[in-house]
This record gives structure tokens, sequence and C-alpha cells, in this order.
């Protein structure tokens, strides 16, 4: 095992722009399988992770730093994570990468982004990869990886003062294990911030213009979301009262974007 492993694992500059999931009928998600609620209850809580570029006033030149999205800040990356001590479970959520950069950096998302802001606005439309994790002793975040080789990763974390830093991250295959510190093994440190409240919403930002405000849907049942394994490949579906694009109500991201599907 190398380092590449590990910033493939937290790294969150993802290939290509475009959206990653499929819109979808009902129809459609019933020949699927059976859909099982994913609930995201009063229990969990929000901590998102953003990288921002920022300019050094020494040198004049850019790099990425940890911070959160303002005026005049370009946001780079962004991770959601959604933890629940009752339950014992959490949800990492990495967004696609920032190549059309008024995407992230329009007003509305900065305003969604705010750290101030008292409802975070998660807009599904980002998602690209889905890692679920149950937690063990409130201080390690357990993921199974959807692959043949069925590999575990273990994530050690300390949570204090509304943030959740990663302290190590390590793999297991049948070769064994390997633990790296993430302060040697990564040029900036990771830690998730603590959001006041957060709701699940969909902007269609395929149409999105830098003047032009997109309107947002709500998913149907609040803060649920659904999964469907079918011959061992999980995939994620959210729903929705009214269309999101033409006739259909639902969206699916397939089992490539399941890194790793709950146990």
């Amino acid at each position: 095992m190398n380092k590449l492993f590990f910033i493939i694992t937290i790294c969150i500059i993802l290939t290509g722009c475009a959206r990653k999931f499929y819109y979808v009928t009902d129809q459609r998600i019933q020949e699927l399988g059976k859909p099982e609620p994913y609930v995201l209850d009063e229990s969990f809580e929000l901590y998102m992770r953003q990288i921002v570029k920022e300019k050094d006033p020494l040198t004049n030149i850019s790099r990425p730093v940890n911070g959160t999205v303002a005026a005049g800040v370009e946001l780079i990356e962004i991770e959601y994570l959604f933890y629940s001590k009752k339950h014992k479970k959490a949800l990492v959520i990495n967004n696609i990468s920032n190549r059309r950069k008024t995407y992230y950096n329009s007003p509305d998302k900065i305003m969604d982004l705010s750290k101030d802001a008292e409802t975070t606005l998660v807009d599904i439309w980002y998602f690209a990869q889905f890692r679920f994790a149950v937690v063990e002793n409130e201080s390690v975040f357990d993921f199974h990886t959807q692959d043949d080789k069925q590999t575990e990763q273990k994530w050690v974390f300390e949570n204090k003062n509304d943030t959740i830093q990663i302290r190590s991250i390590s793999k297991a295959d049948d070769f064994g294990e390997d633990v790296r510190l993430t302060e040697q093994a990564f040029s900036l440190p990771i830690f998730f911030v603590k959001c006041k409240s957060f709701e699940l919403v969909f902007k269609n930002n395929s149409f999105k213009r830098p003047s032009k405000v997109i309107s947002q849907q709500f998913i149907s049942e609040s803060k649920v979301i659904y999964l469907i394994e079918n011959g061992g490949k999980w995939s994620t579906v959210f729903s929705f009262q009214n269309e999101v694009y033409k006739h259909y109500k639902n969206i699916l991201f397939n089992y490539k974007r399941m890194y790793a599907p709950p146990h």
C-alpha cells in the first residue's frame, strides 16, 4: 500500500464536473428492487469540510487552505459528514469538483454554505460519492468498501469544540492493515465543522447562469435517503413531491457512486 491510496481515500477533487446521477421514474425504481429508507433524523448532525483558495500576502501566490466560503473567496472542495451518536452511524458525501467555478461561488451558493447560516442547504445535485459507516467507541468511522476485495477502512477521529478532526486513516485487507497519521500523510489537516442545522435540497444546476438563481426542490420526506441493494450492488435514490426534470420525480446514483454501503 502506498501514499496514493490515502490521497485517493480522502481527496474530494473527482474527475469531471458533470452531474453523477440519473433522472428515473417510480417504475424504474421498483424494477431495481425494494427501496430501504436511511433516515437522517433529529439525532444526525451535519459537519462540513470546505477547502478554499487563499492568496499569501507575502508571495501573492494562491494556495488551498481549510476555511469557509465567503464573498471574494473561491471554494475549491467540499465534503459533508452526517453523524449520529444515538444510532452510531455516519455518512460521508463527496461533491463533484469545482471546474465550473460559478457553481460553488455564485451568490446563492455562498449563502447556502456560510458558516453563519441558520440552515445549511445541502444541494444534492453536486453529490458524487457516498460512504456509509458504523461508529465504534465514538472515535472511529468504520467503512466497508464496495469492491471485490471487501476491504475495510477506519478513520480515527476526535470530536470537540463542534469540530470533528480525522487523526488517522487505515485500510485492512487479506494482506494486513496499513495505518497513516493524517498530519504526516496530508498537506492539510482533515477536519469538519458543525453546522447549526441542515436541509437536503435539489437545484437543477445544469441550467445555471451566474445572474440567475435556480429554484430549489425539497425531497418529499424530510431528510430521507432511499437505498436499493441489487446483486450486492447499492444504489442511492432521492424522491421529490414535484418534478425535478420533465416528468421525473426521482434521481438515482447508481452503484458506481457507492464507495462504502451500509453494513
